[in-house]
């Protein structure tokens, strides 16, 4: 199951790199085929200026984590599921000469638009790595912050790659994700949750979405402390009608509302104890 997952998601987004390489391909920021076409808040004129163009298009994301992040000159940052290197690029301008960004991703052609876009951004303090976040590339207290923008949802093992950025984090490192969650659950709907994930999907970012109680159970499990979950925004019937529920039409349109209303944009933060 998790290489079926896997294989779907690398497929998916070697679309999307290909894609942001072809302005006249390009439908917006955080849109796409199977996933909600949104306004990312990382990517208006006053976050992306100066930026390189194909790492603006090859975004996906659903908020921005470096707003939570807080970032300081000289910090190590690890960026999970980096894409075409956007929120990197931002990281290197935050943490200047003295810090350095790591940006993480599963697919190839991401990763090799991400180094493209580093080098035409001239950053010096990033470098861009290939790998899956359930066994992280680098060595244990590397970096002091981890973030991510709309990518755990599409991880099968969440325990394990939260696992990996604890791993990764030094003793009262931070975690500053963006995610889509379901707040507060699947309940009263009329289809259980295992229909309605298996029917929507991972690519669409709601077949693998943790619940809010997941989310803080998994953190907890791994060894996060000070945990924020803050909803950043619920989304509508009209946000995510095409194409996100579109397999679900069957459903009444009341009972759509009410899903819908469920999927937020929330960010989610966390901390490796210091001792």
């Amino acid at each position: 199951m998790e290489d079926h997952i896997t294989a779907e998601i690398q497929d998916h987004y070697r679309r999307v790199a290909e894609e942001a390489q072809r302005p006249e391909t390009f439908g917006g920021c955080c849109a796409g085929p199977g996933a909600a076409s949104l306004e990312c808040p990382a990517c208006g004129p006053a976050q992306t200026g100066g930026l390189p163009a194909a790492a603006v298009r090859s975004s996906r994301g659903i908020g921005d984590p470096l707003v939570f992040a807080a970032l300081r000159p000289g910090e190590r940052v690890l960026d999970l599921g980096c894409g075409g290197g956007l929120d990197v690029l931002r990281a290197s301008l935050q943490v200047g000469p003295s810090g350095w960004v790591y940006g993480l991703d599963l697919t190839p052609e991401m990763v090799a638009l991400a180094r493209q876009n580093v080098q035409e951004m001239g950053a010096t303090n990033v470098t861009i790595l290939q790998g899956d976040l359930m066994a992280i590339p680098l060595p244990a207290a590397s970096v002091d912050v981890v973030i991510s923008n709309c990518v755990l949802n599409l991880v099968p093992d969440k325990v394990q790659a939260l696992g990996e950025a604890w791993r990764a984090l030094r003793p009262g490192g931070r975690l500053a994700l963006v995610d889509v969650v379901i707040d507060p659950d699947f309940a009263g709907l009329p289809l259980t949750e295992e229909t309605i994930r298996a029917t929507l999907g991972w690519t669409g970012c709601l077949g693998g979405a943790l619940t809010t109680a997941q989310y803080r159970t998994a953190l907890t499990t791994v060894g996060f402390t000070d945990l924020h979950l803050r909803i950043l925004r619920r989304f509508t019937l009209d946000d995510l009608a095409p194409p996100v529920l579109r397999p679900l039409a069957r459903l009444a349109p009341t009972a759509l509302r009410d899903l819908a209303n469920r999927v937020t944009s929330t960010a989610i933060l966390a901390r490796r104890p210091a001792a």
